[in-house]
């Protein structure tokens, strides 16, 4: 009679390597096991990881945190890992994410902890743009905070070739801040639907791709009509291509350098209830806010019912067809390219 283990922790203690006679004696006991927890347990040598997992051939969860590996390599799904959901490798010394991608043929692995490792660059295989990488094929959310990563753009450009990656953990760039890091994360990793706990709307993604849009513009502008400038442009910003099938060539959007800007510029106000169009000089850098506030003032009769500010949505003078609507109140009209002979609508 076997006596079956599901859960198991056994942090801190130094194991003994089972050899394969004993991991065939003992592999009935462990055979059910499901979660086991070996925290600081002196693993420093990821073969050793591998032949102890022999003993738990349906580990669904496993926790090395505070191990001192160095080195990972390639898992035979056959033999071990066949079932792993979760796997903890916060506080290792694994400073090198080529080592991480080495774990990408885990099929079943949906949760990666790579918290506090010192990793400084996120790097994965190439891929073509449109197109998602067949490695950690079931990775839904990965935790990468207090890693000192120093290019965040490069970071979300590489994270968005996961197809599955949903869920992720990162601290801000000692030169940024959560809502700038917000805005990058989400206008860059299409299937993004959570960053640092903190829901990915339908109004946050419609502001971070439109910042996106704006962005890279000028970039875009000088590869656009040279293929091979363009290939190396979609490879650095996956994705844009989407963006502008969304928002348009941003062409027209561009400001070129030689071109003096007018602090003021003229809006028409349409007031889609009555048909009114009220013209309007107003700063490029006035908020949202403060734009409600003046319409509001003008247009008394569309007040919302419980007192809150009008909503608008702006439309561009020369492409009719793109209405962005301006849900961010803290933003400026110069944030949404807001220009001379533009249309406002209030709803």
């Amino acid at each position: 009679m076997y006596i079956y283990v599901y859960a198991l922790y056994n942090s801190c203690n130094r194991l003994v390597l089972p050899t394969d006679a004993q991991i065939k004696e003992l592999e009935p006991t462990f055979r059910n096991l499901k979660c086991i927890n070996l925290r600081n347990c002196g693993y420093n040598d990821w073969a050793k990881v591998i032949q102890t997992a022999k003993l738990w051939p349906q580990i669904e969860v496993l926790a090395l945190q505070e191990n001192p590996l160095t080195e990972l390599a390639e898992i035979n799904s056959n033999e071990v890992f066949k079932s792993l959901r979760e796997l903890d490798l916060h506080r290792t010394k694994i400073m090198d994410f080529d080592q991480v991608c080495k774990l990408g043929n885990i099929k079943t692995l949906k949760t990666l902890n790579l918290m506090e490792n010192g990793i400084e660059e996120i790097k994965l295989p190439d891929c073509e743009p449109n197109a998602k990488l067949q490695i950690f094929v079931a990775l839904e959310q990965l935790n990468l905070l207090y890693n000192p990563i120093w290019n965040e753009a490069e970071t979300f450009n590489e994270l968005d070739k996961l197809p599955s990656l949903k869920r992720l953990n990162k601290t801000p760039h000692l030169k940024s801040d959560f809502d700038e890091m917000f805005s990058k994360a989400v206008g860059m990793i299409t299937n993004l639907e959570m960053l640092n706990k903190i829901d990915v709307t339908a109004e946050a993604r419609r502001d971070a791709s439109y910042d996106i849009w704006k962005r890279y513009a000028m970039e875009w502008l000088q590869a656009a009509d040279k293929p091979e400038l363009l290939q190396d442009f979609y490879k650095k910003h996956r994705s844009y291509a989407a963006i502008i099938q969304k928002y348009g060539s941003p062409a027209e959007f561009v400001v070129r350098p030689n071109i003096k800007q007018s602090n003021l510029i003229k809006i028409r106000v349409l007031n889609q209830q009555t048909g009114e169009i009220w013209e309007k000089r107003v700063p490029r850098m006035i908020t949202v806010q403060t734009l409600q506030g003046l319409v509001a003032k003008h247009f008394q009769t569309i007040m919302n019912a419980n007192g809150s500010l009008p909503q608008l949505t702006y439309i561009d003078a020369k492409y009719p067809e793109l209405m962005v609507p301006m849900d961010n109140s803290a933003k400026t009209l110069d944030f949404y390219s807001v220009q001379d002979g533009d249309t406002v609508i209030v709803k």
